[in-house]
């Protein structure tokens, strides 16, 4: 692996000009496709692990906060997660009644550190118990974008924590 003096940065060859709405830059990179080979290994461990997945697309080009932040084209390191949100005013939403469809799933591990991001795709609300449950959007690492229940995703993902969103009500 070459080291990259300024890795994420302007400096590197594979940023991509991103900023958050407040104008601060967002260290991301450009990761080089998987060979295919690779890409359905990817898929076949995803699906064993979380039967209940569906495949949406399958590249290793960007993470799931470039699929978030950055339009499906760059990866961004998870640290970055709490400023982006801040910087673009996305709120935390206190009742999950109150998720909507485009709202974002913030995933933590035990220490509180944020792992993964999903968009939230749908959401259901089970009768008999007035639980709300949502079906996601997210990219899995570099291992291709899935459709997922909220609380199926590999472990190492964490664990779903609270959901944010940037809406704004005049």
């Amino acid at each position: 692996m070459t080291v990259i003096i300024g890795h994420g940065t302007d400096k590197d060859p594979d940023y991509l000009p991103l900023s958050t709405k407040n104008k601060r830059p967002i260290q991301n990179a450009q990761q080089k496709e998987k060979s295919p080979e690779q890409l359905r290994a990817a898929v076949e461990f995803a699906m064993a692990l979380c039967p209940g997945i569906t495949l949406r697309s399958l590249s290793a080009t960007y993470n799931c906060l470039g699929l978030v932040f950055a339009s499906r084209r760059t990866c961004i390191d998870a640290e970055h997660t709490e400023w982006i949100m801040s910087d673009d005013e996305y709120q935390v939403v206190q009742e999950r009644k109150d998720v909507e469809r485009g709202d974002l799933v913030i995933y933590r591990n035990k220490k509180s550190e944020v792992t993964h991001v999903a968009v939230v795709w749908d959401k259901c609300l089970d009768v008999e118990t007035g639980k709300w449950s949502f079906y996601c959007l997210s990219q899995w690492g570099s291992d291709g974008e899935y459709f997922h229940a909220e609380d199926e995703v590999p472990v190492w993902l964490g664990t779903c924590s609270e959901f944010r969103s940037e809406r704004k009500y005049h």
